[in-house]
């Protein structure tokens, strides 16, 4: 299916400003919905960090905790574009990955809008990758009878579990009802113990809810107007009221660590 032009425009500037983009994978809210509105999410898969990047900081940023998030602007639109590298998206759409963030939004729905003809199989086998990781990690915990839509709600719900979410508690079933086709079966995988998947889950939970920080203090160097982004989100998502000082955006990253766990205790993120 082909992307509607706005999509395309931003596709093809997102190419342009990080070199050696080898795909442009349009994904989240604004594709399960109308990609005309609201704030397109896309991930650059590009072929290395040095080549992609401005500066050196920048580049070193991104190899030690992937991905950088950038804002840009094509065509009038504003778009989020979180940039990975290709060592990174294979090693993080399967079992062998450093935490949920990729492997989790890749087992969704995508749509892929640009990809080298020579880095194609590699994506496809990386959103295969995704999906079956996710399932072989969570169908061991379940009843062996539980319907294919329920054993992704759940294996969605852990998902979120795993990192810094503003998610209300219907944010899985709202996902599975936007795109129930993809959703209708789970396929056949190899699967752990459920002793195994259990610390399977225990280690991304642990490592999720870290690199969440972390991320969060890293794209005070990296996001320009990441503070902003991160209040509309969460207000947008569960409801509770951000305010955003005029001091923190000088300072973002203290003001980070003053939010994260405001905003945990308040239940905003969880």
């Amino acid at each position: 299916m082909t992307a509607p032009e706005p999509i395309t425009m931003l596709a093809d500037a997102i190419a342009a400003r990080f070199p050696g983009t080898q795909a442009v994978i349009f994904y989240g809210a604004a594709h399960r919905r109308d990609p005309s509105s609201g704030l397109p999410d896309f991930y650059a898969v590009v072929a290395g960090y040095p080549q992609a990047h401005r500066t050196r900081l920048a580049a070193l940023a991104n190899a030690l905790l992937p991905p950088n998030v950038y804002h840009l602007t094509a065509g009038g639109r504003r778009a989020k574009v979180a940039v990975v590298s290709t060592r990174h998206f294979q090693r993080d759409c399967g079992p062998h990955a450093r935490d949920i963030s990729l492997l989790a939004r890749m087992a969704q729905p995508v749509r892929v809008v640009r990809c080298t003809p020579a880095f194609e199989p590699w994506l496809r086998a990386g959103l295969a990758h995704a999906q079956r990781t996710l399932l072989a990690h969570t169908l061991p915990l379940l009843p062996p009878d539980t319907p294919p839509s329920a054993v992704w709600e759940n294996a969605l719900a852990r998902s979120y579990g795993c990192e810094l979410r503003a998610e209300s508690s219907g944010r899985a079933s709202a996902i599975i009802a936007a795109d129930p086709m993809h959703f209708a079966a789970t396929p056949a995988v190899p699967l752990p113990s459920a002793a195994t998947a259990r610390r399977w889950w225990r280690r991304m939970r642990r490592r999720g809810k870290l690199f969440s920080v972390l991320r969060l203090l890293k794209a005070s160097f990296t996001y320009t107007g990441g503070l902003d982004y991160l209040a509309d989100k969460i207000s947008r998502h569960s409801g509770a009221t951000v305010i955003i000082r005029p001091w923190m955006r000088r300072v973002p990253m203290l003001a980070g660590l003053i939010l994260a766990p405001r905003l945990w205790l308040q239940g905003a993120i969880r």
